[in-house]
């Protein structure tokens, strides 16, 4: 009989599940970076795909773009914080000034 005065086993997957549960769009926006990030690495590193004997390593443009894009992708994170930062900043404000006018 579950009385509910019985500990619950928690361990590090209980925890990795509830902080995603609890933060999911910032899961996604990190997976979706580390995606970019590892896939511009391993076009760079470890693949060379070449058209012509003489032509550019097309890998490596691929690689260039992915990087590009993991670049802009990080640049509209830290705007996205910054935006949710200043507007937590302004209802705190907003509050305190309330409550000193009342």
């Amino acid at each position: 009989m579950d009385t509910g005065n019985e500990p619950t086993r928690s361990g590090i997957g209980d925890n990795v599940r509830t902080y995603v549960d609890n933060h999911r769009l910032l899961t996604y926006f990190v997976v979706i970076e580390a995606l970019l990030v590892f896939g511009a690495w391993y076009l760079d590193t470890w693949v060379s795909f070449v058209l012509t004997k003489s032509g550019d390593d097309i890998s490596d443009i691929a690689a260039g773009l992915l990087g590009g894009w993991a670049v802009i992708f990080a640049l509209i994170g830290l705007v996205g914080v910054c935006l949710f930062v200043a507007s937590r900043l302004w209802l705190r404000v907003g509050r305190s000034i309330g409550r000193g006018s009342a």
